[in-house]
């Protein structure tokens, strides 16, 4: 997975030059960027070979260029007003400024603009075990809509989906029609500042580690402990990022047949 993102970057020219580099094969870019930004091609060249900067107006062309998100764009031109800072104290603004919208972007709950957030009255029953979340998704796959098909495909016994099911039509998840059970919200987020989210990601991680021993073909199970540059460690953490909105990406419009979990850890030890 090559790394374009751009929040992975605190030099505006490694950005370009990462651009260059993964468009190596369109001929003529390096022409089409000069364009965009409104500048001819030998002062791109300078730019690159680090002897001026671009101004916010050649920044702002390549953002659209690009096709960047407004935030992007925003964080882009950020990098290039701090480049272009003359102060100590505007260059302290403008890096502050650059941190606070980095921190930002590695917020879940802000890169997931359409969930449900339940309120902690709520989230008390719904994360005090994992099959509630399991069973709000199997929902959404037709051939899991009964007491019955939930509770096979889980292993689970009858009376515990049974109460499941209650439990998520109390808390407005779920609807009920004869046999006939449905989802109503199947993006449900837990913020990162709530006392629920290390007992959900606890859940879940206790399923993959009975799941490893299971020998599962269709299963993935890695573990690395290494050691890196600090600077490799942020642009690990930024390929994390990337898989999470790649993945949700690919989840979104994808046909409900199957129940599947992805957990990802990277963390300091």
């Amino acid at each position: 997975m090559e790394n374009n993102n751009i929040f992975s970057y605190i030099d505006y020219l490694a950005f370009i030059r990462k651009m260059l580099d993964m468009n190596a094969r369109t001929y003529g870019y390096k022409a089409k960027l000069a364009a965009a930004a409104g500048c001819q091609r030998s002062f791109l060249s300078q730019v690159l070979s680090g002897s001026t900067h671009l101004t916010v107006e050649h920044a702002e062309g390549l953002g659209n260029f690009w096709q960047l998100r407004k935030i992007e764009k925003e964080y882009f031109l950020n990098l290039v007003l701090l480049a272009r800072a003359g102060s100590k104290s505007l260059k302290e603004f403008l890096r502050q400024k650059i941190n606070d919208m980095r921190r930002d972007q590695e917020n879940l709950a802000k890169r997931i603009t359409e969930k449900t957030i339940l309120p902690d009255e709520n989230a008390a029953i719904f994360y005090s075990n994992w099959q509630y979340l399991a069973v709000v998704i199997l929902l959404t796959i037709p051939e899991f809509r009964t007491v019955e098909s939930i509770a096979r495909r889980l292993n689970l016994k009858n009376d515990i989906i049974k109460k499941t099911l209650q439990d998520l039509e109390a808390l407005g998840l779920a609807v009920r029609s004869d046999d006939i059970w449905l989802a109503t919200s199947t993006t449900i987020h837990v913020p990162r500042d709530s006392k629920f989210n290390s007992l959900n990601h606890t859940h879940w991680r206790n399923q993959a580690v009975q799941n490893s021993f299971l020998g599962d073909e269709e299963s993935v199970h890695y573990t690395s402990v290494c050691s890196l540059s600090r600077a490799d460690a942020e642009k690990m953490k930024q390929l994390m990022f990337q898989l999470i909105d790649e993945s949700r990406k690919l989840v979104a419009p994808s046909k409900e047949e199957e129940l599947f979990c992805l957990t990802c850890d990277w963390f300091k030890v």
